[in-house]
């Protein structure tokens, strides 16, 4: 009969919950500081994401990482690029269906014709995706994966990542997104091309959000369409052999 050390098999995973809720902290202190200050939404947004992600970088300096290698920032090939911004195109049709899909049950929208500056574009599309994605990824995926099995940290991550996005609504549409994130992360071995995808994303998001009229949508067809896409993306990725494997990755660091 195999014996297992409970001791042993805890141990890693609660000082990886203590080390995550060290940087989920700074998180949560700098949002509470923006409340009490009473910035600007887009100003205090972005010096929050900005201040946050210097404190990120210096916590994983003290840990004696290298933040750049730790967190696996790599440049991201053109082709690899198209394929990126086809998976969110994908994505935001299938949160299209899946958001009108909820409406049965919850009141959700993910686009709403909020009028938008360049203070919040520029948020969206740069700052947010940077910081969480250096954040949800590269660090709390990371730590997580290394205790446990990859599909449970990528659930994980992917539910931490929803709870910080607001009501409940947007909760299970982002908890959907940060697990298609995390994926992406773990099949590439590059930050960078997290960050990419996770600002195409948010970009047709503001595009939606700008465009003058409502329009009806099918849940179903939406769905349906965003599954045909994948496989496309799929066959794609392997007709023309674009994989980011991660030996290739790990030498291309040393």
């Amino acid at each position: 009969m195999i014996s297992i050390n409970r001791k042993n098999f805890f141990n890693p995973i609660l000082k990886c919950i203590l080390n995550l809720f060290k940087y989920l902290s700074v998180l949560i202190i700098i949002s509470c500081f923006e409340d009490i200050i009473g910035f600007n939404d887009d100003v205090g947004f972005s010096l929050g994401l900005l201040l946050s992600t210097s404190i990120f970088f210096l916590l994983l300096k003290k840990e004696g990482n290298s933040p750049i290698k730790f967190l696996k920032i790599h440049k991201v090939k053109f082709n690899i690029t198209i394929v990126i911004l086809m998976l969110a195109i994908t994505n935001t049709i299938f949160q299209l269906g899946a958001n009108e899909f909820l409406q049965k049950f919850i009141m959700t929208r993910i686009y709403n014709h909020t009028q938008l500056y360049w203070g919040s574009i520029i948020h969206l599309i740069v700052l947010a995706p940077l910081c969480e994605e250096i954040l949800f990824r590269g660090i709390i995926f990371t730590k997580l994966k290394n205790v446990m099995p990859v599909f449970l940290a990528i659930i994980i991550q992917g539910i931490i990542f929803g709870r910080f996005h607001g009501a409940l609504s947007t909760h299970i549409l982002q908890t959907f997104s940060g697990i298609i994130f995390a994926l992406v992360y773990n099949y590439t071995n590059n930050l960078t091309a997290n960050i990419l995808f996770h600002s195409f994303d948010n970009l047709l998001l503001v595009i939606l959000n700008m465009l003058p009229f409502d329009f009806n949508v099918n849940p179903a067809i939406c769905i349906i369409i965003s599954f045909l896409c994948l496989l496309v993306i799929i066959m794609l990725i392997k007709h023309h052999n674009l994989l980011y494997n991660s030996k290739r990755v790990r030498d291309s660091e040393y």
